[in-house]
This record gives structure tokens, C-alpha cells and sequence, in this order.
């Protein structure tokens, strides 16, 4: 195994609460070569002066402000100050979540023991606003249910053409790879995982138009350029409270049917981003148009038994609207690949630049 040579990434805004947990935890690592970048993204409370004082007591610890621009451009403002630092590693960890001891070394061993791997992840547990435990085994559990198209070896014809319609569940011994990312990003939060610098700067960083899910659109074009190893144990805690993405949803008074738009159009735009890029192999847009068919075929699935459901309780208004439901699912499928969002954000969705055509990507990384 080479060095253990790490650089953090910490976004925060507003997060004095929590930081000094999260700069602790990087300072458990063990590395042999690290920084730490704390990115104060416009905060009002005294976030600037936690960083700070962890700063003056460790040199490898800097911290830059900026005007509030959120936290995918917080992290992109990370990714610059450590480009051309020569780590070898990069891992995001937002100032909320905290990284469980020697995780960085753990990941880095799993990375360094797959050829080719630009990365490696475990998964993650959540923790409430006091860093407690909670719901052990929820996050940890959909982490583990990873599909692949990509059939396992001396698999007979039966299994090969199962795993090409529908995915099949991966090993945890196997790899991630593009055609499983593909499917959905299991890659969250960002902490859980760590990637080559070299990649992470030039996939372009996360993309600032997207309001979530921009995890799995960064670890989507990442995995363009390798696998990233899986490591089947906990190395992160997810800390779930009232200033997460999905409460401050809630709080905005977006009704839950609003909110699930949303999120179907997030979802939306990061698959049609993916399938429009010109980076793709045929390999790798096989993988995303496999996974389009996956996911409306299901959603054609559940539309139809919710609406078979509505009409057995006399619900027709409700029996309606799931067979409507049903029919765009349907259309969506006849098409057979993702399609441009209608919406004014999709739309701004290819703002960050893509990764490089295949033939000039292993050139870049060597370089």
C-alpha cells in the first residue's frame, strides 16, 4: 500500500455546532500526508473562529471564506485549494458528518488494492443533532443493495441476460463501477468515500445547479475514469437535523407531493446530464439507457397496482391520477433513454464541464 496521503474537504456555513467534531475526526485518521481545507461559505455565527483555532494549532488545517454560493461551490473552492498539493486522495466531508477512526486509511488500502480504482467507499449510519446513534442499519442497509449489469463470472446465458435486463446484486467483494452508479448513487454523503485528487479536479467538481444529488452527479462522472472499491464496514456517521437539505425543504413550506416533484426532476436531470455527456463509452451509455428502462419499468409497475388499489377502494379521483401516472411512465419507457427535463434548472444541468473524451482521459491522469 503507498502513503496514506489525504486531503479533507469541509464545507461549512453556519456550522459552529458541529465542526469541531468533524476537524477532530480528520485529526483521528492516522495519515501520512494530509490537509485539511475548511471552506467558510459566508457563515454569520462563529464557524470562522472554530476552523480557526484548529488552524492555529495544526498547520495542515487552512481555512478560506467566501460569499455564501452553497455547498457544491464551497466544496469546488476545496478541490482548488488542494489541486496540484500532490495528495493523492481527496475526501469531502461536510462539516455536519464526522469520519470514524483510521476510515481514510481503510479506503485508501481497499483503493490501492483494485487495479485502476479512482476511488474507494463504506457506508455510512446516521447520528442525530447530539451525535447519538440513530436508526442503525437504515442508511448502512440501501448502501449494501448495489445492482450491476454486468453478470458474474461463469454466469450460463439465463443469468447473463437477467443481469443485462435488470441488474443483479453485487457481492460485497466486488467493485462499484459506472453501470452500477448508473442505476442510483449509493455514494452519500460525501464523506464516506475517497477519490483520486487527479480525477476529482478533472470530472469537473460537483455541479452547483443541482439542489441535491449532487453527490451521485459527482461520483457518476468520477466513476467514468475507474471502479471505486467497496469496503463493507461503517466509516462515517450521517448526522440527520434541522438544517439538513431536506428540513430546510420543509421549513420553505413546499407541500410533500411538491417535494417528491422535485426530487424526480433532480433525478431527472442527472440521468439526462449523464446520457447527453460525450464522454460516455458505448459501454457506458448501454449502462445508462439500461438503467432509464430499469427505473420507469418499475415505476410503470407501482403506478399500475396503486392505481388496481385506488379502484378496489372506489378512490377514482386518486385510481386517475395513478393511471395518468402510469401513462408518462409508459411514454417515458417507449422512448428507451433519458430525456431533457423541462425545467429551466435542467436545463442549466451541463454547466460543469464534463470529463475528458475516453481517448484523452488515461493520457490526463498520467500526466
Amino acid at each position: 500500500m503507498g502513503a496514506v496521503s489525504v486531503g479533507f474537504v469541509l464545507p461549512a456555513f453556519n456550522a459552529e455546532a458541529y465542526l469541531g467534531a468533524a476537524l477532530a475526526s480528520v485529526l483521528q485518521q492516522g495519515c501520512d500526508d494530509w490537509a485539511a481545507v475548511v471552506v467558510d461559505d459566508g457563515s454569520t455565527d462563529a464557524t470562522a473562529e472554530v476552523a480557526g483555532e484548529v488552524a492555529a494549532r495544526y498547520p495542515q488545517v487552512s481555512v478560506v471564506r467566501q460569499v455564501n454560493a452553497g455547498v457544491s461551490a464551497a466544496r469546488n473552492r476545496g478541490l482548488d485549494e488542494l489541486a496540484g498539493s500532490g495528495l493523492r486522495w481527496v475526501c469531502f466531508l461536510d462539516s455536519d458528518d464526522t469520519l470514524l477512526p483510521g476510515s481514510a486509511a481503510a479506503l485508501v488500502a481497499a483503493a490501492d488494492s483494485l487495479p485502476g480504482a479512482v476511488g474507494a467507499y463504506g457506508v455510512a449510519e446516521y447520528m442525530d443533532s447530539a451525535g447519538e446513534p440513530m436508526e442503525i442499519g437504515a442508511h448502512s442497509a440501501f448502501q449494501r443493495r448495489r445492482l450491476s449489469f454486468r453478470p458474474a463470472a461463469g454466469a450460463g446465458a439465463a443469468a447473463r441476460l437477467t443481469a443485462g435486463l435488470a441488474g443483479r446484486p453485487l457481492s460485497a467483494a466486488e467493485p462499484t463501477c459506472f453501470d452500477t452508479l448508473a442505476i442510483y448513487g449509493s455514494v452519500w454523503p460525501p464523506a464516506i468515500a475517497i477519490v483520486s485528487l487527479d480525477a476529482a479536479v478533472a470530472s469537473g467538481g460537483f455541479d452547483s445547479s443541482l439542489t441535491y444529488m449532487e453527490d451521485w452527479d459527482f461520483f457518476l462522472r468520477v466513476a467514468r475514469y475507474g471502479p471505486l472499491a467497496f469496503v463493507d464496514r461503517q466509516v462515517a456517521w450521517y448526522r440527520r437535523h434541522a438544517g439538513n437539505t431536506g428540513a430546510e425543504l420543509a421549513a420553505s413550506g413546499l407541500a410533500i407531493g411538491e417535494r417528491g416533484r422535485s426530487y424526480g426532476r433532480t433525478v431527472a436531470a442527472v440521468r439526462y446530464k449523464a446520457w447527453a455527456s460525450p464522454a460516455n463509452t458505448a459501454e457506458q451509455r448501454s449502462a445508462l439507457r439500461r438503467a432509464f428502462v430499469r427505473e420507469q419499468a418499475g415505476a410503470l409497475r407501482a403506478h399500475v397496482r396503486n392505481c388496481a388499489e385506488q379502484v378496489g377502494k372506489g378512490r377514482w379521483r386518486e385510481a386517475v391520477s395513478e393511471a395518468a401516472r402510469a401513462a408518462g411512465a409508459l411514454g417515458r419507457l417507449v422512448v428507451l433513454h433519458p430525456v431533457r427535463p423541462a425545467t429551466a434548472r435542467a436545463e442549466r444541468s451541463g454547466s460543469v464541464p464534463e470529463a475528458p473524451p475516453p481517448s484523452r482521459r488515461r493520457r490526463e491522469l498520467r500526466e
